[in-house]
């Protein structure tokens, strides 16, 4: 095979795992666009069972138990498909390594074929951190607050009284489910780094 032919090759193959690579990262911006606007929907629809209209104004209502239990089980389901959403966004960002490292492979080979290196963001950025505030960050806030949710509603479900309980309860459990979701996001992706990636590659965000 000519030094052409092997540079269409990988020029082909470099192609494809570009595009690959953007639809990986498009899936994973609407599956966390569609989790947001679901939200939006429930939390909207709450909101409009418990108020009222009196003519030119709407009053916000103490609604009975039978609102507090649908109130709670939408927010068991949206918390259900919020972590399924924010393991998908940890699974995305692991397969956008690798097809990073797939792509900085093809661009060795090159050299192989009397190209000079080209590497024009690695060099630059090599030196940075890791990102942090990504999808998958953003989800475990969204998810904290929809566990901060859950908190208050199940308290005024079971008629408790104690404001300070449910306050310190929903903030103490919503503060370590962000922390504890975003430090296991982070460790997963650094253990896909280290145990599947090859030493060569050195991760771009």
């Amino acid at each position: 095979m000519t030094d052409d032919m092997k540079a269409q090759l990988l020029n082909s193959d470099l192609e494809r795992l570009n595009q690959s690579f953007w639809r990986n990262e498009e899936l994973g911006e609407t599956r966390v666009r569609f989790f947001v606007g679901l939200v939006t929907a429930v939390i909207s629809a709450l909101v409009a069972l418990a108020t009222v209209k009196r003519g030119q104004n709407e009053e916000f209502l103490v609604p009975g138990l039978d609102f507090w239990a649908l109130a709670l089980f939408a927010l068991i389901s949206l918390l259900l498909i919020g972590l399924l959403t924010f393991w998908r966004m940890v699974r995305r960002n692991c397969v956008t390594d690798h097809y990073k490292e797939a792509m900085d492979d093809i661009r060795r080979q090159f050299t192989h074929i009397g190209l000079p290196p080209y590497d024009p963001i690695k060099a630059k950025c090599v030196s940075y951190p890791a990102k942090r505030g990504g999808l998958a960050d953003f989800m475990a806030i969204i998810i904290g607050l929809i566990v901060a949710a859950l908190v208050c509603v199940a308290f005024i479900f079971s008629d408790s009284t104690c404001v300070a309980s449910c306050v310190l309860a929903a903030g103490s459990l919503a503060v370590i489910s962000v922390v504890g979701l975003i430090l296991l996001a982070h460790r997963k992706r650094d253990h896909f780094r280290d145990s599947v990636l090859t030493d060569v590659y050195r991760p771009r965000d």
